[in-house]
């Protein structure tokens, strides 16, 4: 199964949450979750996106482990998502109410392999071609940078 979904990234980031979570994401991040680019919490993901405005979000679903080829994305990472209610929603952030129609799935926790890619040709305004992947499967485990992505200017 797969979804071809938009987000706002406004804030640069976006989400991915159980249904029933509540919105728990400050405006700004700790620091420390910003060389990850994911950050997690309960019931939720928090992903920082290159651009402030919209980006293209692909959700799959699977039932075991994907196999990548890691050269073609720019950053990937490997967290938990518990989804109680089944339903996965992509939000945009940081502030609530701009939620994608959910994907329902199993009740369950579920691995999320979140892939980044363009990150490098993305300007700071509307203008970028940054994408996002995020593949799931039933699991559990701790976040995992899998690749991380350092800006060519840093």
């Amino acid at each position: 199964m797969r979804r071809d979904l938009t987000a706002l990234a406004d804030g640069f980031q976006f989400h991915l949450r159980d249904e029933g979570s509540a919105y728990v994401f400050p405006p700004e991040w700790p620091e420390a979750v910003h060389a990850d680019r994911v950050y997690p919490a309960p019931g939720s993901l928090g992903i920082l996106a290159a651009k402030n405005w919209f980006v293209p979000v692909a959700i799959e679903v699977a039932h075991v482990p994907p196999e990548i080829d890691d050269a073609a994305w720019d950053h990937i990472v490997e967290a938990t998502l518990a989804l109680p209610s089944g339903r996965l929603v992509l939000a945009g952030g940081p502030a609530p109410g701009r939620d994608q129609p959910p994907v329902e799935l199993s009740p369950g926790t579920w691995r999320a392999l979140i892939l980044m890619g363009n990150l490098d040709r993305t300007a700071v305004d509307a203008e970028g071609d940054d994408y996002y992947k995020v593949v799931l499967w039933p699991g559990d485990g701790p976040l995992i940078v899998r690749k991380r992505w350092l800006p060519s200017d840093g």
